[in-house]
């Protein structure tokens, strides 16, 4: 059975499909919806890009009581929205932050639905054009608003359906839409159902609290434990704030492997010198003591500065950053943890610095077992919490969806990236 759309022209230049008086062959009616349904999905196209590439402070919204009010009494006469309530009775403080709450209910929802597909949108704007205006829901007016040619450019359609979410509420009513939206994106975004498990979404709130906690991350990076061996000079062989040795199993230490990876060797990028990584971090938190000559914090061996360094800080390859800045299952990521792009550089880095120091432990686990240097038991009870923590990095890792070619490429170019001694 073949379906037909009667369609008749609107006051706004749009299709309504309710009457025969304009149309009678099936093949420009069908011409008709579809030539207007392209219009929705450009002009949706185009709100989706004005959101996505402007700054959070750029976006052509609200900043005074005034546009508000000036929004709304177009977002009447544009929208085609005429029980749209205009709440007069409000203070200019309360306004102002309903119309934040609108303004980044709606952007968040343009953002959670770009990932969507065609055939959603297609099915959307088919039921509206199906559906008298006097009958549209909240969200459909919406919709029509923000793809409407007859209400301007992007930026005007923007800010008219942004007094629609204003005066309608949007923002309460249709919170749990949003939240909805967003998981909906984010399950749709992963290729099998396998890759959403528990230990997976731990491990991805797990990374944005270790991203946030990081201190030295961002210019430190573990160090191979052969190069620490090779070195001729017994001094390079300990931290030279504790005097702890960093070859671990050398002097009936009784570490854990947590202990062990808390205070691996770690170079500093900007000078070279390698530190216990828990001893530089305590360096970090303490205060200077000599504010006037060093007011920002500095390497503890020579004083190379390692701070507020903004646009100095060594960056991860050139593929890296563009697989962490256009990777949909990045920004899923960021999306659902609130990470920020540097948080998100930071973790990864923190993840292979991690990965390096894990790695060189199996390997110094081999070689003590190959010398017999070690009691049998220890060496079990190590390689036990390895395994434990190899299992953890992978899961950390499958987080990022990258694949191992390229995060191990990359994690290689890190660990030897910045200045060597």
């Amino acid at each position: 059975m073949v379906e037909i759309f009667i369609v008749s022209p609107r006051l706004d230049g749009r299709v309504n499909l309710c009457d025969t008086s304009r149309l009678n062959s099936h093949t420009n009616i069908r011409n008709l919806v579809y030539q207007e349904i392209c219009v929705c999905l450009q002009n949706l196209a185009s709100i989706r890009d004005l959101v996505r590439d402007t700054h959070d402070g750029d976006q052509p919204l609200i900043s005074t009581v005034e546009e508000v009010n000036s929004h709304s009494w177009l977002a009447v006469k544009l929208a085609d929205f005429s029980r749209l309530p205009l709440d007069q009775t409000v203070s200019s403080q309360e306004l102002l932050q309903s119309a934040q709450k609108a303004r980044d209910w709606l952007l968040q929802i343009i953002s959670a639905q770009s990932n969507y597909d065609r055939s959603h949108f297609i099915r959307l704007f088919r039921s509206t054009l199906e559906t008298d205006s006097g009958q549209w829901t909240d969200l459909q007016h919406l919709y029509h608003t923000v793809t409407n040619p007859k209400i301007g450019d992007a930026a005007q359609r923007l800010r008219v359906a942004f007094a629609v979410c204003l005066q309608g509420k949007f923002a309460n009513k249709y919170a749990p839409e949003l939240s909805r939206s967003q998981q909906a994106v984010y399950l749709r975004g992963l290729p099998h159902s396998s890759y959403v498990t528990p230990a997976i979404l731990s491990a991805r709130h797990k990374l944005a609290d270790k991203a946030e906690s990081s201190k030295i991350d961002s210019f430190a990076c573990a160090v191979p434990l052969f190069s620490i061996h090779a070195s001729t000079c017994e001094a390079e062989k300990e931290c030279p704030i504790c005097r702890e040795s960093y070859l671990p199993f050398t002097d009936n230490s009784t570490s854990t492997i947590n202990d062990l990876l808390a205070d691996y060797p770690v170079r500093i990028k900007y000078c070279g010198h390698v530190v216990g990584k828990y001893c530089l971090e305590m360096w970090w938190d303490t205060p200077n003591k000599n504010l006037a000559k060093f007011p920002f914090k500095t390497c503890p061996l020579c004083r190379t500065k390692i701070s507020d360094r903004e646009g100095e800080e060594p960056e991860l390859s050139k593929e890296m950053m563009h697989r962490i800045r256009h990777s949909r299952f990045v920004r899923q990521v960021r999306e659902s943890t609130g990470m920020e792009e540097e948080d998100v550089v930071v973790g990864i880095k923190m993840g292979m610095s991690e990965g390096i120091a894990v790695l060189e432990l199996v390997e110094e686990v081999k070689r003590v077992k190959m010398i017999g240097s070690v009691e049998g038991e220890v060496v079990i009870e190590t390689e036990m919490a390895l395994e434990g923590r190899l299992i953890e990095a992978r899961e950390e890792r499958e987080v990022w969806r990258i694949p191992d070619y390229l995060y191990d490429r990359a994690r290689r170019e890190w660990m030897e990236a910045g200045l060597k001694r």
